[in-house]
């Protein structure tokens, strides 16, 4: 077995033989949301393969789109369309296991504005009537909304700009916000969806006044056109985002969902390997435990979108297309329990370069610890906060490898002892 094959699963054991030792029910209230995105309105999977993944994954949540434009293929005449079959399964699915879907209202419609960005009034008020008639056809199924994908980044667009204007995205979420809660009040209404780490943008839908028409605001701190693409960057990110927001709006305490986080395993540009995605899942994960303002993770993608290893887009999953799981699926079922009964966490700088993360669940208390590469140590701008201060964890360095690997630690009669794979 190749080195790195043996490298993931002694990992993946670690964390396996944790979850097993805290005994945590997943299907109980999660206090950091844990879902992975899917793309069934797009009918590149069924909702019974789909749904058995997320079970498997320990998922209790999923997101997607619903399209305005497969809502109304006719100007004023707006239907559930058959090849939203899929999706509709999916939700009720997740809804009867105690799950919450989170789904997406977006895209334009080639009736209103070019098919492009909603900013007319005519083209709002068509959007405000295609919002209340999907939050009416889906009811009590579903309480979590989010409103666009990536305006930030000109999703949507007709032609495709770089960047869709903040304060119009704010008038649009103003609209859409109430529509949302004159038909479900019980509905989060999610705004934002900024595409990676765009704080320009952000700040300037803050300045708008647009974090008064959401329940949380959404990012998908993506680092792969960063230097470096490694965790610890996205996790400084939202460190950026929380302060911008108490600037904003002191009065208020916005928690922030990760509605797309993930690394593709493609050869070529922006790909890692397998082995590598499954670290940063653990080590991002972690960290955004220690951040009790973050109240979801959404991870991109729960299955991959095609076979070619030269096309990042197509090798974003966390289970292969014949649904084989890769290392940072099974990381994922691991950390699962973790973040859903999340406990007094608590990240540490530790010496070497890199992080400890420490937490409890139930009885159980449990510690991560990992090493930042060689050629992040001296990158400041890859370097993330610690939230508390102190050395009680600099002990891990000399047991973690150098290639930012994470490591597992349970505490037994006041001694951390390492969870180690049976032989």
């Amino acid at each position: 077995m190749p080195a790195a094959c043996r490298q993931w699963r002694r990992l993946i054991v670690h964390f396996l033989i944790i979850a097993v030792l805290a005994g945590v029910n997943v299907a109980q209230a999660q206090e950091v949301e844990f879902g992975a995105c899917v793309h069934l309105a797009l009918n590149r999977s069924d909702a019974a393969s789909v749904t058995a993944a997320l079970q498997k994954g320990g998922f209790a949540s999923f997101r997607d789109d619903v399209f305005w434009s497969a809502i109304e293929q006719k100007p004023a005449e707006l239907n559930f369309p058959p090849n939203f079959e899929q999706l509709d399964r999916a939700v009720t699915a997740m809804h009867a296991s105690g799950g919450r879907p989170l789904l997406i209202l977006d895209y334009g419609n080639p009736f209103y504005d070019h098919g492009g960005l909603v900013v007319s009034p005519q083209a709002t008020e068509a959007f405000e009537r295609y919002v209340r008639f999907v939050v009416r056809h889906f009811g009590r199924r579903v309480e979590q909304y989010e409103v666009w994908n990536e305006w930030s980044g000109g999703f949507g667009s007709v032609p495709k700009v770089p960047a869709g204007d903040a304060a119009a995205y704010a008038r649009l979420l103003e609209r859409t916000y109430r529509t949302i809660k004159a038909e479900n009040p019980h509905a989060t209404v999610v705004g934002g969806a900024v595409a990676g780490t765009d704080g320009a943008w952000s700040d300037a839908f803050f300045k708008a006044g647009g974090l008064r028409y959401l329940d949380a605001f959404s990012v998908h701190s993506y680092t792969l056109f960063h230097l470096h693409s490694n965790p610890e960057v996205a996790i400084k990110f939202l460190d950026y985002i929380h302060q911008s927001m108490q600037a904003a709006e002191p009065s208020r305490s916005i928690p922030v969902l990760v509605t797309e986080m993930g690394w593709p395993t493609s050869r070529g540009g922006h790909g890692v390997s397998e082995t590598q995605a499954g670290s940063n899942l653990v080590r991002f994960l972690a960290l955004a435990m220690a951040r009790p303002w973050v109240r979801g993770v959404w991870w991109y993608d729960l299955i991959d979108d095609g076979d070619s290893d030269a096309d990042a887009e197509q090798r974003f999953g966390l289970l292969h297309t014949q649904l084989a799981p890769k290392p940072a699926f099974l990381l994922a079922q691991a950390m699962a329990p973790l973040l859903a009964h999340r406990a007094d966490v608590h990240s540490y700088r530790v010496e070497g370069g890199g992080y400890a993360v420490t937490g409890r669940n139930r009885d159980e208390h449990w510690l991560i610890a990992w090493k930042l590469e060689p050629e992040l140590r001296n990158w400041s701008e890859g370097i993330a906060e610690a939230t508390d201060e102190g050395h009680a964890y600099d002990w891990t360095g000399a047991a973690l490898p150098e290639d930012g690997s994470p490591r597992f630690w349970k505490q037994v009669n006041d001694q951390w002892l390492p969870v180690s794979m049976p032989q």
